[in-house]
């Protein structure tokens, strides 16, 4: 853990341990610079997301060291500095006050032990609700998933009647708990006609002739295929659940997904539109039980081919 140095200053991360402090802002452009603050010390600028800094956030960080010049400067002006040090003291003390809010806010996960520990979890606290904020957070990175030319199939239908999630759950699901005891419900859908729906905005910002060569070509690469498209709706489907069920994990939340129930009476119960393809749901919470061990891994010997498969 690194200690920081009486100056008080932030740490500049080890990348930047030889750099001056001018150099490697002295070029930075009114964009690179949008979003940071300067203190009235004329200190280098701090971005916005590191002022509030966990010290794990701040692991693997060093503190930058003041030449003899600037420490000779900053001793002819030991009132200013002890007002400001007051300033900051009293700063330090709010920000200690609220550790918990600021922990919540830092939580995040490694991809890979997101990955690792992401289990098909079966029984929730049904008394657990995810915020607003946090359901925000979860579909806005839920549709960073990737799509075929951008079409962005993806329709998601969140179950939040208690009513219908327990009709579901006991006359078209098998009974499974996590129907109706985990926090968020989540029926994935997908439109398999979205590529012939104005499909100008799904590249709106592109340059105008990557924007025109992608657009042209999503009429005949999914004209009269419907298989394909049916296809490439469930594809996206798939990439956006796994998205969302290790973001899930990664905010600190467990998630199941399910294909067990009725899937004609459930497009029923949703009014699906004809040209909208069913795919599983996914369920999110708070467990209360672990998933069971993993039942077989395949090894990977069995499961990877290089080139082509023999004959």
């Amino acid at each position: 853990m690194p200690v920081p140095l009486a100056t008080g200053r932030m740490p500049v991360p080890l990348y930047w341990q030889d750099a001056s402090s001018t150099c490697y802002w002295q070029d930075a452009s009114s964009t690179l610079l949008a979003g940071c603050q300067f203190h009235s010390t004329g200190r280098m600028p701090v971005p916005l997301y590191w002022q509030d800094a966990s010290s794990t956030l701040l692991a693997g960080c060093q503190f930058h060291t003041t030449n003899n010049k600037q420490q000779t400067t900053n001793n002819q002006q030991p009132t200013t500095n002890n007002k400001q040090q007051t300033t900051n003291n009293q700063q330090q003390t709010t920000n200690d006050q609220q550790p918990t809010t600021n922990n919540q806010q830092q939580t995040t996960m490694d991809t890979l032990d997101a990955v690792y520990q992401r289990r098909a979890v079966k029984h929730f606290d049904p008394e657990h609700q995810i915020t607003a904020e946090e359901e925000q957070k979860l579909l806005e990175a839920t549709i960073q998933a990737p799509t075929s030319f951008n079409i962005q199939h993806w329709r998601f239908v969140i179950l939040r009647d208690p009513e219908l999630r327990q009709k579901i759950r006991k006359e078209l699901g098998n009974d499974q708990a996590q129907m109706t005891d985990a926090s968020l419900l989540i029926l994935f859908t997908a439109d398999m006609k979205a590529w012939q729906k104005d499909p100008q905005r799904y590249w709106q910002n592109a340059p105008e002739a990557v924007a025109e060569l992608l657009v042209g070509w999503m009429g005949p690469f999914h004209e009269g295929r419907e298989w394909l498209q049916r296809d490439e709706a469930q594809r996206s489907i798939g990439m956006a659940m796994q998205t969302l069920m290790l973001t899930a994990k990664a905010m600190g939340y467990d998630s199941c997904p399910m294909i067990g129930f009725d899937i004609d009476k459930v497009a029923e119960l949703v009014k699906l539109p004809e040209d909208h393809v069913m795919g599983p749901m996914v369920a999110i919470g708070k467990k209360v039980k672990d998933a069971w061990p993993k039942p077989g891994q395949l090894p990977l010997s069995e499961l990877v081919v290089d080139n082509s498969f023999s004959t």
